[in-house]
């Protein structure tokens, strides 16, 4: 018999009260997107996100190059006109 850690037994007990989860109904697309912008109005994820990267651009970036970046998973794209500028 396999020996089990916290985690597995913790990560088993995740799947089990997943599949026992009542289904949940889609949101409609006009309802998710009003909802997800209140989210980001009060979230600092973004600000975060395009601090860091101003930093990482201004230590690291030579400007030998293009400097090429790779949205993904940044949501509605609201993320791409500000890495644009920056």
């Amino acid at each position: 018999m396999p020996s089990t850690t916290p985690a597995t037994t913790l990560l088993d007990e995740l799947l089990q009260n997943l599949r026992d989860a009542p289904a949940v109904e889609r949101l409609p697309d006009d309802r998710f997107d009003r909802s997800h912008e209140c989210f980001e109005r009060s979230s600092n994820q973004q600000l975060q996100i395009l601090e860091w990267l101003a930093r990482l651009v201004a230590e690291e970036f030579t400007g030998a190059s293009p400097l090429r970046v790779l949205s993904v998973g940044c949501g509605s794209g609201i993320l791409d006109l500000p890495l644009l500028d920056a």
